[in-house]
Parts: structure tokens; sequence; C-alpha cells
């Protein structure tokens, strides 16, 4: 993947801060359609060939890990809030299932381990980047970023998964990542120093707080800059022709309409996991 060595003296580590969340098989979920939520929340959807299942973005963001298994297949949900992007894992290696929790911060982003092995891994990309398991990667699939308005217009019934645990920490969070919102406005270089002393090395061409959208075809990955996307601009990426659309979390489709991999996420966690990974000059 061609990602910088790993220091792990620049880890800045936090043990057992966040708790993650491992769903038993018998926890009950509820269709959408049944849950009286404001129709602004943002959800994070699990969408594969076996099944899709919802999440309170709020909730995954404390959990900061999610997973489990649905109709036998398993999968874990990572997100990191000041990258501001996840995706699902398969946390299978060799036939095991593995589980996961947050132990700290590198590079900027989450850091992950498996508590089988104490290996550390990549939230984003499935790597293991130290330990027994280094080298290895993970399975790793699109996770849906998005509103109740618009998943219920399409998805009502879809399964949604509550922890309901941790209110007054949550809103707190809410809180500090609205404060950090209003900075970054400010000053699109902000990153709270533990953040910013753990990365190792840096990509300057935008500001490193600069959101946009990273799509991945095969090995080619773009990042669109949200101030450049407009709806119905179009692009190439390894032959496949991909439309995008301006909302307040931009998505591209591809031929088929269906939704490439791809990332809402912040300039320097970009570069920092695709280092190859090219920016759309329009």
């Amino acid at each position: 993947m061609n990602l910088q060595q790993f220091d792990i003296d620049k880890v800045f580590w936090e043990h057992g801060k966040f708790k993650p969340w491992h769903i038993p098989n018998d926890f009950l979920s509820t269709p959408l359609r049944e849950l009286n939520l404001n129709k602004n929340k943002a959800l994070l959807v699990v969408e594969n060939e076996t099944f899709s299942s919802g999440f309170l973005k709020s909730e995954v963001i404390y959990h900061h890990i999610v997973q489990g298994k649905c109709k036998g297949k398993p999968y874990m949900i990572s997100f990191c809030v000041m990258c501001n992007a996840g995706v699902v894992m398969e946390p299978v290696v060799d036939g095991a299932y593995l589980y996961f929790e947050a132990v700290g911060v590198y590079n900027g982003q989450l850091l992950i381990k498996d508590r089988k092995t104490n290996s550390l891994w990549n939230h984003l990309t499935g790597e293991c980047l130290d330990g027994e398991l280094k080298g290895t990667v993970l399975k790793t699939s699109y996770l849906k970023d998005t509103f109740v308005r618009d998943e219920f217009k399409t998805s009502p019934n879809l399964a949604i998964c509550i922890s309901g645990e941790h209110k007054v920490i949550k809103k707190i969070m809410n809180t500090g990542m609205n404060f950090l919102g209003h900075v970054v406005k400010i000053n699109k270089n902000f990153l709270p120093p533990f953040f910013a002393k753990t990365i190792v090395q840096e990509d300057k061409t935008l500001p490193r707080m600069v959101k946009g959208l990273a799509v991945k075809i095969d090995n080619q990955v773009v990042f669109y800059e949200s101030s450049k996307i407009t709806s119905g601009l179009t692009d190439k990426i390894n032959g496949h022709t991909i439309r995008l659309f301006d909302e307040k979390i931009p998505y591209a489709l591809d031929e088929t309409n269906k939704r490439p991999f791809q990332l809402f996420m912040r300039w320097y966690a970009f570069k920092i996991n695709y280092p190859n990974g090219q920016l759309f000059r329009s």
C-alpha cells in the first residue's frame, strides 16, 4: 500500500477511553420507519450482497468501532471523526473472527488493535501496521454516510441498530466537534496538537482540514475538493466514468448508477492513506 514506515513512538495512546460496541448475535434492530428520528440526523449504513444495516453516526463516533455478524456475515465499522472517514471491514484473519478496539491516534487518525494478538491496524485501509499480523490486510468496503431524510425515501425498512449508551458523553463529544468545526472554518490547518504530533509525513498541497470526496476504483484514487464539486461533474478513473453530486455529503456514481468505494474525508488523511492518490484539477 506504499504507506510510510510505522513509527510506534509517534502514537498517542488512549487505551480504554472508548469502548467498542460488539453487537451480540441476538441483538434486535428496528426498522427506520418505526423510529421517530430527526430527519436531519446522520446515519452510517452498511450495504452488501447479504444485508443492509444502519447506525446512528453519533453512536459510531463514540464507540469508534462497531462490529458483529448479520445473517452469518461478519462486519466491522471503523470511523474517525477527526479525519471524517470510516469504512466497513471484515474482521476475519485465516478464518478466525477478531475483536477490535480503539487504542489511540497515529498519523492524525484513529489507531485500532485486535485483542487476540494486540497487533495495530490502519482503520481505513485495513492494513496491519505492527505486531504478529503485520502486513495482513482486511477486506474493506464502502460505508455509506447519509441522513435519515435521504435513507427514508429509498429504504424505510432499513434495520437500525441503536446502542442507547453514553448519551451524556456523546452530547459532550458532539459539542466539542461543533466547536472544532467553527475553528476549522477560520483556520483550515488547525488540528488538535495531540493529533498533529502523531503525523509522520504530510502533504501540504491543500490545507490539512479541507474536506473532499475520495473515489477509488481498482488501484487508482482521486480526491475531489468539496468546493470544486458540482452536480453533474464527470470524470474518468481507470477507464470508468463517474458522476459527482454536490450535496451536504457529496457522493459519486459509476456507469451502473452504483456508488464505487468512496470516502468523504480530510485532505491530510487522504494523502496519508493514499500517498499516490491524485488531486482532481478542473
